[in-house]
This record gives structure tokens, C-alpha cells and sequence, in this order.
């Protein structure tokens, strides 16, 4: 009877240390899976950023949302700009960090910005920047989230008129037309152009001449004089005025008053960056609406 007795005490305790054993492996088991949480959201505010100094919508805020179970060790924002290509399917080219965030420890839960990069750069009108949130914990873990910042068309002030800059609008190369161009770009460029059309029409006032603006390859790669204007009067300046007409086209169609419209083609004459610029140098090819008051 003793033997039994000393035999059941052995079981029970032994049934103890094995239940006591697999609630700390279940303990630390959890605190594993506790500690190994990591999760990372960003979202942007306004839907459309228009940084023109209205008052309306003028700063951009970042919403960071970040849980961790070990801890942060850093994070990083990084806001991308696509080039406009007119030799791309997707119509983007090179891509740069436009602007970026970065800290050690946890991100603050938001980021107000103003559309200005480090560089004094502002923003293009109607232009989509990616965004992408990085971060890292305390076990070597990492996650990202990442959307998509959309400026709207800006207006600016230039002396006693106003003037929108919208190098988004995607041509065929070398011509003044969407034609094989695929669905989606000129789906965006009807987007935009509607835009454009709805935000004139907010300034009934103003006149507007609607120039187009181009690159010049024989300035990039340097060539003589003659050559360069050479491309300026038989290329440049009839490509950009026929692209300003078709433009000029559409806004009618998009209810702007004819009699306030008028087109010119500046050819490369007026570069908003250098040419040498390869990075930026795509911002040159745009078209542009001068709004002058009606006297």
C-alpha cells in the first residue's frame, strides 16, 4: 500500500511538472509571438494635395500607424517622383526620391509636408507620387506600406496673372495625339484635362493662352547652333503648338468658352530645368495655361 501510495504521489507530481513545463512553453511561446508582432500602415490626406497657397488643401498629412511587439528601431518615409515618358507603355520612366523621412525609434503618428523637397522643389501639377513606409524592429523584422500621393492641378501666381504647369499630359512621341497610346494613359489624360477645364472655368475673368513647351535633343547632346535651330523652327515649335491646339480642342469640348482660348508653340525656348538635367529635364515638355485678366 505504501509503494502504491508513493507510486501515485510520483505520477501526480510528475503530471504537475510536465503541466507546469508546457504552460511555460506555452508562455513563452506566446511572448515569442507577442514580441515577433510587427504591422506598419500609412495613408495620405487630402485626396488631392494642391499646394498653390489658396488655403485649400495646401498641406499634406501622413497618418502612421505602427504596432510592434518588440519595439522599433527605425523607420523610414520615402516619396518617389515617376518621370513622364512619352517612350514608356505605362508612360513613367525613371524614378527618384523626391522627398524623405527617416528616424530611429518609433515614427511619430503623423507627418505634415508642404509639396516642397529638401531641394525646393514644389510638386508637379497633376501628378501621382508613390509613397512607401519602411520599418524595422528590434528582432531584425521589417515591414512596409506603401499608396499613392495625387496632386491636383495648381494654380500659381506669376505677377498680375495666374499660371497652371502640367507636364502629366502624355503625347504619342513626336506628334500631337494619344493615338497608340494605351487605354489607361489616355484615359488619365482626359482626367486631367477635365480637371484643367473645371478649374478654368472657376475664372471666368481671365483669358487664357495655353503654350506648349518641349525639350530639345539637339541642346542635350550639345549640337551646334544651326542644329539647334534647325529642330527649334521644323520640329519643336510646330510640335508644341499642335499639341497646345489639341489641347486647346479638348478644353472646348470640355464646356471652356472658345472666344477665351488661344494657342502658341514656344518650341524649347523657355526650359524650366537645365537640359543636362537628365533626371528632370522631362519637366520641360509640358503644356501651360497663362491666365491673364480680361481688361
Amino acid at each position: 500500500d505504501q509503494a502504491a501510495k508513493q507510486a501515485a504521489e510520483r505520477a501526480a507530481a510528475e503530471q504537475a511538472a510536465k503541466q507546469a513545463a508546457e504552460k511555460a512553453a506555452a508562455e513563452k511561446e506566446a511572448a515569442a509571438k507577442a514580441a515577433s508582432v510587427l504591422e506598419a500602415k500609412v495613408t495620405a490626406e487630402p485626396k488631392l494635395f494642391s499646394p498653390d497657397g489658396d488655403g485649400n488643401d495646401d498641406t499634406m498629412r501622413f497618418i502612421l500607424s505602427v504596432e510592434s511587439g518588440s519595439g522599433i528601431v527605425e523607420w523610414k518615409l520615402d516619396l518617389i517622383e515617376r518621370a513622364v515618358s512619352e517612350s514608356t507603355k505605362s508612360g513613367t520612366g525613371q524614378e527618384r526620391v523626391f522627398m524623405s523621412w527617416e528616424g530611429k525609434g518609433a515614427p511619430p503618428s503623423e507627418i505634415q509636408w508642404n509639396g516642397v523637397s529638401a531641394k525646393k522643389e514644389l510638386v508637379q501639377s497633376a501628378t501621382d507620387y508613390p509613397f512607401k513606409l519602411t520599418v524595422k524592429d528590434k528582432l531584425g523584422q521589417t515591414k512596409t506600406s506603401s499608396g499613392v500621393l495625387s496632386v491636383d492641378v495648381l494654380v500659381l501666381k506669376d505677377g498680375n496673372n495666374l499660371v497652371l504647369k502640367v507636364p502629366s499630359i502624355v503625347f504619342r512621341s513626336d506628334n500631337a495625339d494619344f493615338k497608340s497610346l494605351s487605354a489607361d494613359i489616355v484615359a488619365n489624360n482626359e482626367e486631367v484635362i477635365a480637371r484643367i477645364a473645371q478649374i478654368l472655368n472657376k475664372f471666368p475673368e481671365y483669358n487664357i493662352k495655353i503654350q506648349g513647351h518641349a525639350n530639345s535633343a539637339s541642346k542635350i547632346a550639345g549640337l551646334s547652333q544651326a542644329k539647334i535651330q534647325a529642330e527649334e523652327t521644323k520640329e519643336l515649335i510646330p510640335l508644341s503648338l499642335n499639341r497646345a491646339k489639341m489641347v486647346m480642342s479638348m478644353l472646348i469640348q470640355n464646356g471652356v468658352d472658345k472666344a477665351r482660348l488661344t494657342a502658341e508653340g514656344l518650341g524649347s525656348s523657355k526650359p524650366v530645368v537645365s537640359f543636362s538635367d537628365a533626371q528632370n529635364r522631362w519637366k520641360n515638355r509640358r503644356v501651360e495655361f497663362i491666365l491673364i485678366k480680361k481688361k
